[in-house]
């Protein structure tokens, strides 16, 4: 028995569902962390076939492997008007958002964990009591993740963007991939804020996305992410942004060398001096 009611949120899509909605895959994901969840939740989005989806969600159902499966075409208006959002908001890139904001908002447990379906721990480890211990003790803290660039953690903390507290590094940046919150500071009114640094997100220049709201959240209210140094996971780099568009507009293209300049000039060492000396560390890279 865990002290916490956690619940795991796991988004699907065309090119995914078919590996995700099978025997096993959430038990699967349970043992990597070492703990139960209270709600093992399918998020379903962007699919082509609705009844073929429902069908294999409705089999895992019944053997009990998941607890609710919903479609994000069904809760996102809910879940709109409870963050403030609107469909104009979400833009062009709509789906790489509105799956976020329906799973948290439809949330039941005070914490969740998101959980890309495509990631596992290197070795099993439950990451996830010791956050909520951390998270609880330091109000800085908004998010906590495992380990995805041991070395690049270490670098940071050697050249201090990242405080080294215990087993966690405390710093800047977000990321969808897998992360842990309290649901109450979710399923709230923090999206739409903007942020210079955020622009470094994929989709920036197309338009804003759930991870780079979350940042630029984060940064605007000096909000740091935990991250749980023993916990190692991993991401195949041959399925990194399979889904994104693939042709772009003059404007588009226009924005995408912005933000990549932007993205240049602040992780430069000087330029990153003078905002720390100006209490603008938030902005660094």
């Amino acid at each position: 028995m865990f002290n916490h009611s956690v619940d795991l949120l796991i988004s699907m899509y065309e090119r995914t569902y078919r590996k995700v909605l099978v025997p096993g895959f959430f038990p699967a994901i349970e043992k990597q962390n070492c703990r139960t969840f209270t709600n093992r939740i399918a998020i379903i989005n962007n699919v082509i076939s609705r009844k073929d989806a429902a069908l294999r969600a409705e089999s895992l159902l019944a053997s009990g492997e998941i607890h609710r499966y919903f479609f994000v075409s069904d809760h996102i208006d809910q879940a709109l008007e409870k963050t403030g959002l609107t469909h104009d908001d979400l833009g062009p890139v709509a789906n790489y958002t509105n799956w976020a904001i329906a799973g948290i908002c439809t949330t039941a447990s005070p914490w969740f964990v998101i959980w890309d379906s495509e990631i596992s721990l290197t070795e099993p480890i439950n990451w996830i009591e010791p956050s909520i211990a951390f998270l609880a003790e330091n109000s800085q803290a908004f998010v906590a993740a495992p380990n995805h660039h041991p070395e690049w953690v270490c670098g940071s903390i050697k050249n201090k963007n990242f405080t080294l507290n215990g087993n966690f590094a405390l710093g800047y940046g977000f990321s969808d991939q897998v992360f842990l919150a309290r649901t109450e500071q979710f399923a709230c009114p923090i999206y739409g804020e903007e942020c210079l640094a955020s622009l470094r997100y994929p989709l920036a220049h197309i338009g804003p996305v759930f991870e780079q709201w979350v940042d630029s959240h984060m940064r605007n209210h000096h909000l740091r992410r935990a991250i749980y140094i023993p916990a190692v996971y991993h991401h195949p780099e041959e399925t990194f942004g399979l889904g994104y568009p693939k042709d772009m507009s003059t404007i588009e293209y226009l924005k995408l060398k912005r933000n990549e300049y932007l993205y240049r000039k602040l992780r430069n060492r000087g330029i990153s001096r003078l905002l720390r000396w100006f209490g603008m560390e938030h902005l660094c890279l």
